[in-house]
């Protein structure tokens, strides 16, 4: 049994190709991931960092944007371990500059969200964007569901830069985003 079997267009340069029973397509020349024609599952992404303000917000929108031009039924959202008075308005800056930069809707336009454990029951897959920091708000604010999330290891703005934890945070969702489409066209939930 062939895995994979690849056409290019010889007009558009377009390449078509099958992996199993999962059909892509992929522009020439981009850097953009290989797009499911068909989604079969629907996914309900949860992203969570202390404030909800920064890292995890444009998490939910970068997803959304995606999951829309790919076609993918998924809702995605955020919430915060550790919500604090200090931060200013609804939305981090940087979440506002780097969404404006990359053509993204940040809407809803929101106030920082704490987290519940309906969130998590709701959740499909949740990811607590750095470990060191979310793992121990986990332990003590819901122990049942510390173990239940992916941890992953973006900085917040007293150890990293925008210009440096906003590539790394895209990075990790743009890996995300291709890896779910493809468990999705599965039929896979995890």
């Amino acid at each position: 049994m062939k895995l994979r079997t690849s056409f290019t267009h010889p007009v558009s340069h377009e390449t078509s190709y099958t992996t199993g029973c999962i059909r892509f397509l992929t522009k020439p020349a981009t850097k953009q991931l290989a797009q499911p024609i068909r989604n079969l599952l629907p996914m309900n992404l949860l992203f969570l960092c202390t404030g909800n303000y920064y890292r995890s917000r444009f998490a939910e929108y970068y997803v959304r944007h995606r999951a829309n031009e790919l076609g993918l039924d998924w809702s995605i959202d955020s919430r915060g371990l550790g919500l604090t008075s200090s931060n200013v308005g609804p939305l981090s800056q940087y979440t506002i500059a780097e969404c404006n930069r990359l053509g993204i809707l940040f809407q809803p336009c929101r106030l920082p969200l704490a987290l519940s454990t309906s969130d998590l029951e709701l959740a499909d897959r949740t990811i607590a964007l750095k470990e060191s920091e979310h793992r121990p708000l986990m332990q003590r604010l819901f122990p049942e569901w510390e173990s239940r999330i992916t941890y992953w290891h973006v900085h917040d703005i007293d150890c990293a830069t925008p210009e440096e934890a906003l590539p790394q945070l895209r990075q990790l969702l743009d890996e995300l985003v291709q890896q779910l489409s493809i468990e999705c066209s599965l039929g896979i939930k995890q």
